[in-house]
């Protein structure tokens, strides 16, 4: 069976590098909420592409006010299929790029795809996909379904979750969530989103740094009202290990 299985998984392999290619060159960056596209239109294109593609392969979808959809393989009652839950929304991109963030750029001699949203998390959706296609075609028994579920916020505080459950929706009992790497987590804790807010005072008129809560920032800027003499000598004090984790530390004299 494993060499049937890894036979079906080599004849699938361009197919799947070539819709993953499609997917990343898609943008799904969450904006502005627009009529059945709750987290923008770039996101409700990626949510339609994605469904396309579910239905060109055969499976049967529903999808819920743009929010998130699904796609199933076999038959039987909702709460008892095995779930793989995926999400389609991305991170903003951010600086620094070598290779267009939505260029699907695939370097063959390292066998890498590169782009926004290969590894977190549309891999993990046509990763599912694949096998769903492949438990059909290789015509393994099952007593159970199999439920894609297409997430389109889980970057953003997971609001199409939070919509399904709303709509009495009911999720199965037991899921996979293709989104990190091993070991396998059991469960995760949950999760704190809030704001800290602190007055500049002093010498420190602004600073600002990155474009969303959940990534970390490539670099930050502070405005600061004071010799620039002194500036200087206050960072050639610092411990050089603080620098080091600081990266790239720069100061710029407005005057000159």
């Amino acid at each position: 069976m494993t060499e049937q299985l890894n036979r079906i998984i080599d004849s699938l392999r361009d197919e799947m590098i070539d819709t993953l290619k499609k997917w990343i060159m898609t943008p799904s960056v969450k904006a502005d909420p627009q009529p059945n596209a709750p987290f923008g239109a770039d996101v409700r294109k990626m949510l339609d592409l994605a469904l396309e593609d579910c239905e060109r392969l055969g499976f049967k979808t529903e999808e819920f006010d743009g929010y998130i959809a699904h796609a199933d393989l076999g038959e039987g009652d909702d709460y008892e299929a095995l779930a793989i839950l995926a999400h389609l929304d991305v991170v903003p991109v951010g600086d620094g790029w070598v290779y267009p963030p939505f260029g699907a750029t695939w370097l063959p001699e390292h066998d890498v795809l590169i782009g926004r949203g290969v590894d977190d998390n549309k891999s993990a959706f046509v990763a599912g996909l694949f096998a769903m296609r492949m438990l059909r075609e290789f015509g393994v028994p099952m007593r159970h379904g199999v439920r894609l579920i297409c997430g389109t916020s889980e970057e953003t505080g997971m609001q199409d979750m939070a919509a399904l459950r709303k709509m009495g929706h009911r999720f199965p009992d037991t899921s996979l969530v293709p989104d990190a790497g091993f070991p396998v987590n059991y469960a995760q804790k949950g999760m704190i989103d809030g704001a800290i807010t602190i007055p500049c005072q002093g010498h420190l008129l602004s600073l600002d740094a990155g474009s969303v809560r959940n990534v970390i920032p490539a670099k930050a800027v502070a405005v600061i009202a004071a010799d620039i003499n002194a500036v200087r000598a206050a960072v050639a004090q610092a411990d050089p290990a603080d620098l080091q984790q600081l990266g790239d530390v720069s100061i710029l004299d407005p005057a000159g």
